[in-house]
């Protein structure tokens, strides 16, 4: 009985353990950064839906909702290369410094073919 008893404590400290330190870190949180934006037609200015923006050498692709806007999260802080993608309009690429602050806005333009 008593090696139940001693079983369990163990087995609630440990779980107990895993969930606090599953709680956001603060420190963990300034180490991650977003960058969010609007896509946009460069002649007239008008909002494109559906563009697909890249972080290139990565897998990570996000498409531009009906407004136009994207986010990506969980960037480390540093520079990328952010490549917009779309049917009927040329690949745009656009080098970004993301830095550790509120926002990291973009506007990335697109140019018919």
């Amino acid at each position: 009985m008593k090696k139940i008893v001693v079983a369990a404590i163990m087995f609630l400290s440990m779980s107990a353990f895993g969930i606090a330190s599953e709680k956001e870190n603060p420190a963990a949180a300034e180490m991650s950064v977003s960058v969010k934006g609007t896509v946009v037609d460069k002649n007239n200015g008008e909002v494109l839906a559906g563009v697909a923006v890249k972080i290139v050498g990565t897998d990570v692709v996000v498409y531009s909702d009906f407004d136009g806007n994207f986010q990506i999260n969980n960037l480390k802080p540093g520079k990328y290369q952010i490549e917009s993608d779309m049917i009927s309009y040329k690949k745009n690429r656009k080098e970004v410094k993301l830095e550790i602050v509120q926002d990291n806005k973009l506007e990335l333009e697109m140019e018919n073919l």
